[in-house]
């Protein structure tokens, strides 16, 4: 009885979590699909300027690449 239960409660876990990876339609979206526009100038590796304020952030960096086939950006 207790291995039944705990195995639903598992299943009922991994449901809740797989939740969250389906794509979302949003009642108000920022844009259409025909409104989706790719900039080329922000393609390639941003860092941020060191100022003494965000000296612990000298070695982050952010990396933008466009997705295979879309109007999309892949960020690292």
């Amino acid at each position: 009885m207790k291995s039944r239960m705990a195995g639903a409660l598992l299943i009922f876990a991994l449901a809740l979590l797989l939740i969250g990876c389906a794509p979302i339609d949003s009642l108000f979206p920022l844009y259409k699909a025909d409104e989706a526009v790719f900039d080329n100038h922000l393609l390639g590796t941003w860092q941020p300027v060191i100022t003494d304020a965000n000296a612990r952030d000298k070695d982050q960096r952010w990396i933008f690449s466009q997705s295979e086939g879309h109007k999309y950006y892949d960020f690292k």
